[in-house]
């Protein structure tokens, strides 16, 4: 079997994510420059988060997390000083996104 990273279907070190201090956030393709998804997102405990996202504009999930709702409870951890993990759970369905502060 391929290495993911060599899977286009699960690709995805071309999303950045951007956050606000008011808790908008907003995750951008930045090969072909498209949103992908945005909204608002909430801490709730210190290891989960819910993403509210919006649905009157683009709601296109990462790869590996197309069946995502557009409220959505979300694992997360700090790793570090500079990297967000970013998990989704359904069902079979484990995915994480790294995300590195810049």
């Amino acid at each position: 079997e391929d290495h993911p990273l060599k899977n286009e279907a699960y690709y995805t070190g071309f999303i950045m994510m951007y956050i606000q201090a008011d808790g908008s956030f907003r995750m951008t393709d930045t090969e072909a420059g498209n949103p992908v998804i945005s909204g608002n997102l909430e801490f709730f405990s210190d290891k989960y988060l819910l993403l509210r996202c919006s649905t009157a504009d683009d709601f296109d999930p990462p790869p590996t997390w197309q069946s995502m709702n557009a409220e959505q409870k979300i694992e997360y951890s700090f790793v570090e000083d500079d990297k967000l993990h970013m998990t989704y759970k359904a069902g079979d369905v484990s995915s994480t996104l790294v995300f590195v502060k810049q």
